[in-house]
């Protein structure tokens, strides 16, 4: 079972053990999915983007790290928290530089719904088109193999009435023996 990213450790909110507010060791995380896309990887083993689906959105890119050049924390969490404690403290000295960063961080959130909102819609594309041509390809599998049950029995009917006519009709002509002939 996974652990959650975030932790809380003395005090410090952390992602996947690093300071959230350290400026290092956060790379971009992928996670590919093979959605039908014909999943490929190069020769080191990575897959190569255009054929899988990055369902990773991770935490630490929603939320932010590191500091500013004025030392204030990127992460959304610590933000706040340090914003409440400078309402406790009665320091509004510094309140334009978080409420801007508030406004920014915001600005990324929203950039984030959106990207998620852009790969929903690409999944719900895709499961359409997959539908339709899971539709095209059992249609044409019914007209190459299938046949039409109600057209196949009168064809068969019409047939045997016809084979049966036939052997009547035979055997009222050919009703006499061979030795009627041989008279």
């Amino acid at each position: 079972m996974k652990s959650a990213p975030f932790t809380l450790e003395s005090g410090t909110l952390c992602y996947h053990g690093i300071d959230v507010d350290s400026n290092t060791g956060f790379e971009s995380e992928e996670i590919y999915y093979d959605i039908g896309l014909g999943l490929k990887t190069d020769v080191s083993g990575q897959v190569i983007e255009g054929s899988a689906f990055n369902i990773s959105n991770p935490g630490s890119e929603v939320f932010g790290t590191g500091t500013d050049g004025n030392g204030i924390s990127n992460n959304l969490y610590n933000l706040l928290g340090d914003l409440a404690q400078q309402f406790e403290d009665d320091d509004l000295s510094n309140l334009d530089l978080y409420l801007g960063k508030i406004e920014t961080i915001g600005e990324d959130i929203t950039i984030d719904y959106v990207n998620v909102g852009q790969k929903t819609n690409f999944l719900d594309f895709l499961e359409s088109r997959l539908k339709t041509n899971e539709y095209n390809a059992k249609s044409k599998q019914s007209r190459l193999e299938g046949i039409d049950e109600a057209e196949a029995i009168l064809d068969f009917k019409t047939q045997e009435t016809a084979y049966n006519a036939a052997l009547a009709m035979g055997s009222k002509i050919l009703q006499a023996t061979l030795l009627d002939y041989m008279k």
